[in-house]
């Protein structure tokens, strides 16, 4: 193997280890986001706590307007300080 081919490995290993840490970076803050969203679910509707999964997505798509398509009269907003910016509050369009 010439010192170039081994350059061009190490390369590949090196970007392969790069975009695999990546992917756990990624991981983790999809997981703390969900962490963070549930406890806020909650602290909002104290009753999920000992609802099935199940009953939950039920509750919550009865009560939830659901997704339109293109269409949609709804828009989202932000709630809370930065940190709390997963929550998400479904508001009307203003015309």
């Amino acid at each position: 193997m010439t010192d170039a081919e081994k350059k061009l490995l190490q390369a590949q290993h090196q970007l392969e280890e790069a975009q695999a840490r990546d992917r756990v970076k990624e991981r983790k803050a999809r997981t703390r986001r969900l962490i963070q969203e549930g406890a806020v679910l909650e602290k909002v509707l104290p009753e999920v706590r000992t609802m099935e999964l199940s009953a939950l997505e039920d509750y919550l798509m009865q009560k939830l307007p659901q997704h339109k398509s293109e269409s949609s009269q709804y828009g989202t907003a932000h709630l809370g300080r930065r940190e709390n910016a997963a929550v998400v509050c479904l508001l009307p369009r203003q015309a």
